[in-house]
């Protein structure tokens, strides 16, 4: 096994890191996680609040049609 001389100035560490430093990469794992998933979903969110209203839209206007045909009888 090869030894490192008493006087050199290579700094060791065989220590794991510390527990700040766990929690700091774990939350920008989870971060950069939860950032890809949302630019992957935005466009269905997008699409479903499109497809919302315009269905809103055709309900308001079959429902104008409906009042002023019957208003017109």
């Amino acid at each position: 096994m090869h030894r490192l001389p008493s006087g050199s100035s290579v700094d060791r560490r065989d220590d794991p890191p510390s527990l700040a430093a766990s929690l700091v990469l774990l939350a920008v794992t989870v971060g950069a996680l939860g950032l890809g998933y949302a630019v992957m979903t935005a466009p269905a969110i997008v699409a479903a609040f499109g497809a919302g209203v315009l269905t809103a839209t055709l309900v308001t206007v079959v429902h104008r049609v409906h009042v002023e045909d019957r208003d017109l009888r």
